[in-house]
């Protein structure tokens, strides 16, 4: 039987594929809240009803740029995100897209 991916693990492969140091300034000045939607889809489909502890978990982070798993994701996707204040903006409103989109998918409200 397969492992079942953590809220954590799952966050930190969408930051680690979506958002990695290879791609982000292709698109770092755009309206993040579309990607942030996707990856808020992409993380219920992974978590189903764990989903919810992935957007606390990013909300937390939002607040908190001393979060471990900020290093987590720096290791993996080459992105300092609780570094710069510019950064810490992005993901923050990523962060908030990922989380809202979780809370439509929870409360059965999701469209596309």
């Amino acid at each position: 039987m397969a492992q079942e991916k953590s809220p954590e693990k799952a966050v930190v492969g969408q930051f680690t594929t979506y958002y990695n140091g290879d791609e982000l300034y292709e698109f770092i000045d755009e309206d993040l809240a579309s990607r942030g939607r996707a990856s808020g889809d992409r993380l219920f489909r992974i978590l189903g009803s764990r989903a919810g502890d992935a957007a606390d978990l990013l909300r937390a982070m939002a607040v908190d740029r001393r979060h471990p798993v900020f290093n987590e994701i720096e290791k993996y996707s080459m992105v300092g995100w609780n570094v710069e204040p510019e950064l810490r903006e992005k993901f923050a409103a990523l962060a908030e897209a990922m989380a809202s989109r979780i809370d439509e998918h929870l409360a059965g409200r999701s469209t596309p």
